[in-house]
């Protein structure tokens, strides 16, 4: 099936307390919908390497939780584990806050505010905090197609008004297939996607980013070699937290960027 659990055109209803495996690409779905809620829900992938996964979307499922075109949505308390992607806010949500959850070996991203795939639209007020984000780059699929994707990051941003990353912890790291631990993308110069009808003042009134008392631990994890013990520079891409592009507002305090090795 696409969805294990659906909601779409709710208003103040909730999806808890339930284990969902595969389900496709969707899994735990919500569109459309006002005031609702996730939380206590266990999404699970099944597990495999780039020897045996050619087609993610057929044998491993992509995304585990998904808000899409949604407002006031509240994603807490769920554990999300083994999946291509994680939990991601897209297409025109707002006021969506993510919180307390654990996500364990996704490979592109664990948490991700974005404009969204064939509908697009820009989302805001997004928080993400309260987070574990466990071994970000663990490898299902070594598909060039899927391993090029340009979202990435245990935390990602892109396409989003306002966003605020606060107490998260992200433990392992490999970014051969997440890139960075926190990844931020504003308006860029030449940038002719959702931006390009707003002028760069017009974009900055109204664009704030915030990261801050984040914790990331880059603990000689990488993705699939369970007997690598050294640390090298690419599995963190040199960057800890990797903004780019323009925001109006941009705020990164006191955030701990730690590693135990270095090789």
């Amino acid at each position: 099936c696409f969805f294990g659990e659906n909601l779409n055109s709710f208003y103040n209803s909730s999806i808890s307390k339930s284990y969902v495996y595969r389900a496709g690409d969707g899994g735990i779905f919500v569109q459309f919908c006002h005031q609702c809620s996730l939380f206590d829900n266990f999404r699970e992938s099944p597990y495999g390497t780039g020897a045996n996964i050619s087609d993610i979307l057929s044998i491993n499922d992509t995304q585990a939780i998904t808000v899409e075109n949604s407002h006031d949505i509240k994603v807490y308390g769920n554990t999300v584990k083994g999946f291509y992607n994680g939990i991601q806010v897209i297409n025109n949500s707002t006021d969506v806050s993510i919180t307390n959850n654990t996500i364990y070996e996704s490979q592109a991203y664990a948490i991700a505010a974005r404009g969204g795939d064939s509908l697009y639209g820009m989302n805001s007020n997004v928080k993400i905090s309260d987070n574990l984000i466990i071994n970000c780059g663990y490898c299902h699929t070594s598909n060039t197609t899927w391993v090029n994707h340009p979202f990435k990051g245990a935390i990602y941003i892109d396409d989003t008004y306002q966003a605020i990353i606060s107490n998260n912890t992200i433990s392992g790291m490999n970014s051969t297939y997440a890139e960075c631990p926190i990844r931020a993308k504003g308006l860029e110069i030449g940038d002719l996607g959702f931006w390009g009808s707003f002028t760069v003042e017009q974009r900055m009134s109204y664009s704030s980013l915030v990261i801050e008392n984040n914790t990331v631990t880059f603990n000689e994890y990488r993705s699939n070699y369970t007997n690598y013990t050294g640390f090298e520079s690419s599995d963190c891409n040199l960057s800890g937290i990797k903004c780019t592009g323009i925001w109006g507002k941009l705020s990164i305090n006191d955030n701990n960027l730690l590693a135990n090795a270095f090789a």
